[in-house]
């Protein structure tokens, strides 16, 4: 379990603390930083004299502003978030720095420094595997009063935090209905047995006979593990279909999978319907780099590993964003579909993209077709796949 020590104002922190608290300033928390060194030799006093963290490997997302739990008005805890996703060589995140800008001057400064515990630093493993690992926390600091400070949000860490929990809410609650509860089993349990000497049974005043133990499983007395081996066609618990180990690699193969790319942050998640051999798309993508289609742009959705793409018709939908980049003006705009061997292109006019700062986003999960021009219609986008 990682563990960190309180956090350490640098120099400039305190000046901007002392500042703010007196009303004669205003500053933004920028962003967080880690770093693999080893910064536990360090007095306070050295640490306090720091301007930049050493050797940062990566940033974090500040995804929230939280209050001082006692209520202070002099201090503010920023929730950071960090992921592995595009993280070439894993590392121990020893120390963690915040920045800050003081309105009117351009060069932001560090504001704080945070070290790990001895042995407890959080272990932030490479994506060489594709799998991700988010780590959050929290860091408290003086800031002297929050009226005076600002902290700026990350939108693509906010986008991504709400498509988790918007996933999670849609998943299912368990039926209980068919489950004993503790005091049930109990009941059940205590009730007892009594071997009438003639193969049966009874329990409760009914008589039952036991399974015959030529037709059992038995487990070795050596090493406790079933050697024997059978059919089982039909099994069911309560009613209910065991699932069988080609079924589970059925499940894993429609599962959903994110495709990473440079061509833009925030969540692209992709799933393989069999049946149909067909991709289906969902999540929200922050463009990083446009490729120009004649006088458009276009956003390249690549194909993920161990798929190509499959006979595709060029088509057109309409796509939700940002219009022109500001978030206050969501709307839907009229995309085309472009099917090549590098992936999906979302191809639109410039007008729409801030071309050539990207400004924009879109939501996959309202491909619908042109046509209908209705995200509510469920005639939504299908792509042909090749699984290889």
């Amino acid at each position: 379990m990682s563990k960190y020590n309180d956090t350490i104002l640098t120099t400039e922190g305190t000046r901007l603390a002392t500042l703010a608290a007196n009303g004669k300033t205003h500053y933004v928390i920028t962003r967080a930083v880690a770093t693999g060194d080893d910064l536990s030799d360090l007095t306070d006093e050295q640490l306090a004299a720091l301007t930049k963290l050493p050797n940062e490997v990566q940033e974090g997302s500040i995804v929230e502003q939280v209050d001082d739990p006692s209520g202070s008005d002099g201090v503010i805890g920023t929730r950071v978030q960090f992921m592995n996703q595009g993280l070439s060589k894993s590392y121990s995140m020893n120390a963690l720095g915040v920045y800050a800008k003081e309105d009117g001057h351009d060069q932001e400064v560090l504001f704080s420094v945070m070290t790990a515990e001895s042995q407890h630093a959080q272990y932030m493993p490479d994506f060489a595997d594709k799998v991700v690992l988010r780590f959050d926390i929290t860091i408290f600091v003086i800031v002297g009063d929050k009226a005076n400070v600002t902290v700026k949000l990350d939108p693509d860490g906010l986008a991504t935090i709400k498509f988790v929990e918007d996933a999670i809410a849609r998943i299912p609650k368990p039926d209980m209905t068919e489950y004993y509860s503790k005091k049930e089993s109990d009941t059940l349990l205590n009730k007892k047995v009594t071997d009438n000497g003639d193969d049966t049974v009874t329990i409760n005043g009914k008589t039952y006979i036991p399974a015959n133990d030529a037709n059992m499983f038995h487990r070795s007395p050596d090493t406790g593990a079933v050697t024997e081996s059978g059919n089982f066609p039909g099994l069911q618990v309560k009613g209910v279909s065991v699932a069988t180990s080609d079924d589970l690699k059925s499940l894993e193969a429609s599962a959903w999978r994110p495709i990473i790319s440079n061509n833009y942050s925030g969540l692209c998640m992709m799933k393989y319907n069999a049946d149909t051999e067909t991709m289906s798309l969902s999540g929200t993508i922050f463009p990083k780099t446009y490729s120009t289609e004649g006088s458009r742009v276009a956003v390249i959705i690549p194909m993920p590993e161990g798929f190509s793409m499959g006979e595709n018709t060029d088509s057109k939908t309409t796509i939700w964003t940002n219009a022109t980049g500001s978030v206050q003006k969501f709307a839907g705009i009229v995309a085309d579909l472009k099917y090549e061997s590098d992936g999906i292109h979302i191809i639109f006019d410039k007008i729409y993209s801030n071309y050539p700062d990207p400004k924009m986003f879109i939501i996959l999960d309202d491909f619908f077709a042109y046509s209908t021009a209705n995200p509510q219609s469920n005639n939504l986008i299908n792509f042909k796949v090749t699984k290889n």
